[in-house]
């Protein structure tokens, strides 16, 4: 991933950037659909502790999807409403 931040970096045109190949994977925060219940019967619920960050697998894109390279974004509302118990 990083050659193709580089490239962008650098002012590659789209057409260049188009032939690269996607990685196989990318860095985000993420939850678990088995921490759902991690808080149960706890008074500490700290949100940290249900929000990983790591590599996660590019999945598959359907014929009607297209990938967008987000360089940078925040935790937003959503995601900490949704790491909550």
């Amino acid at each position: 991933m990083t050659d193709l931040i580089d490239e962008v970096r650098a002012g590659a045109p789209g057409t260049e950037l188009a032939c690269r190949a996607l990685p196989q994977s990318y860095r985000a925060a993420y939850l678990r659909a088995g921490d759902v219940a991690m808080f149960a019967g706890l008074d500490d619920k700290d949100v940290r502790k249900s929000i990983h960050v790591g590599d996660v697998a590019m999945p598959e894109l359907a014929p009607d999807e297209a990938l967008i390279a987000v360089m940078a974004a925040g935790i937003n509302h959503n995601t900490v409403w949704s790491a909550r118990p």
